[in-house]
């Protein structure tokens, strides 16, 4: 039986992690299956009446195909006898929660092969299990609802929660058996990613920093590395991926005589961030597409937080010209506040920082609004 390894998410410094859960124990005992591998299967079985030991020692509702080696009309058996597959990849269970063409996945090769030899039929049908709500799966993220009690242990913690009974499992892991490469993407020139969905909470909670680039439109381009500090995410090794080509790269630094930035690519930043924001230091660097991006900035949205100016009152002479009082500390780092005359520091931080007046004219200048 192929090795099966779970996808799972969990917060780590400075960029989220999508860590590896690598279980040595085969809760699922009458499957011999790892946890993920038996939670895809559990939810069919469930789907369709069947029973199957849970990760607890307990049972699932229904019948017990899993002990009787074989589940409804499913035909198939797995290694160690107990008909499960029959259910959910070689055969057809009353309640179809089972599919996947008799004997077309290879078991010479890792990945389930839903788009080659199974010419689109998953191993499960999620569509049979009752859908994540909306808010747990932004950006249209598939996800569907499965008792918590079979899902393994060690990933509870770490999937977002449909209630208080069931957690939400990504569509394409279930099809797929949990056995899966998540294809390659960018995260930006030079940075390798993966196409994850958007019912990982990890993923979900980035929604607006990470690209979609090549992927589906439930996914997002989630980063081998962090590129703040080069360490692993686990993004490139879920299941049976082989881990990234490319090395670590980070963002480099820019901007360092006026407070500090990173130069980071301008799809992650948004366009109209972006065109407010210094390319021309970071081409200089070799990183043509990316924008320098004041380090305050980006370590308030690592944090979930938008950025929010100090306020400040500004001088007469921006008064004079039709400015608030009011004003806010915005960092040097953005050209415009840099290059505008009569801009001084006016009780903000320090000398990198100018105070801005919140309008000028009547208008507002973003200057006291969360960016």
């Amino acid at each position: 039986m192929r090795r099966a390894r779970a996808l799972c998410a969990s917060t780590r410094a400075n960029w989220f992690t999508i860590q590896r859960m690598r279980s040595t124990t085969k809760n699922c005992s009458s499957l011999n299956l790892e946890p993920f591998l038996c939670l895809a299967l559990a939810a069919a079985l469930a789907a369709c009446g069947g029973e199957l030991v849970t990760n607890d020692g307990g049972a699932a509702e229904g019948g017990s195909p899993s002990n009787g080696g074989t589940t409804n009309n499913g035909g198939g058996t797995n290694e160690g006898g107990s008909g499960a597959e029959g259910g959910a990849g070689g055969g057809t269970t009353d309640g179809g929660g089972g599919g996947g063409t008799e004997g077309c996945d290879d078991p010479d090769t890792c990945e389930y092969d839903l788009e080659t030899t199974c010419m689109g039929e998953p191993a499960n049908d999620p569509t049979n299990l009752p859908a994540c709500p909306a808010e747990l799966c932004p950006g249209g993220g598939l996800g569907r609802c499965i008792p918590t009690t079979l899902v393994p242990k060690d990933s509870v913690a770490l999937l977002a929660d449909c209630s208080e009974t069931q957690k939400c499992v990504p569509d394409s892991a279930i099809m797929r058996d949990g056995l899966f490469t998540a294809p390659t993407c960018e995260f930006g020139p030079g940075y390798e990613g993966r196409c994850l969905s958007t019912c990982i909470p990890d993923v979900a909670s980035q929604i607006d920093l990470l690209p979609q680039d090549i992927c589906a439109p439930d996914e997002r381009c989630a980063p081998c590395t962090d590129p703040f500090t080069g360490e692993d995410t686990g993004a490139c090794t879920l299941s049976c991926d082989q881990g990234p080509t490319l090395p670590p790269k980070t963002f480099p630094a820019c901007c360092e005589d006026l407070g500090g930035g990173k130069c980071v690519p301008a799809d992650v930043v948004g366009e109209e961030s972006a065109a407010t924001l210094d390319p021309e230091e970071c081409e200089g660097l070799g990183e043509t597409g990316s924008v320098c991006v004041p380090d305050v900035i980006t370590d308030a949205h690592l944090q979930g937080q938008p950025f929010v100016a100090t306020s400040c009152t500004t001088n007469l002479l921006v008064q004079l010209g039709g400015g608030s009082a009011q004003g806010g500390c915005l960092p040097r780092c953005i050209p415009e506040v840099n290059d505008t005359a009569g801009l001084a520091q006016d009780g903000c931080p320090d000398q990198t920082y100018r105070c801005v007046p919140c309008t000028n004219g009547g208008a507002s200048t973003g200057a006291c609004e969360p960016q």
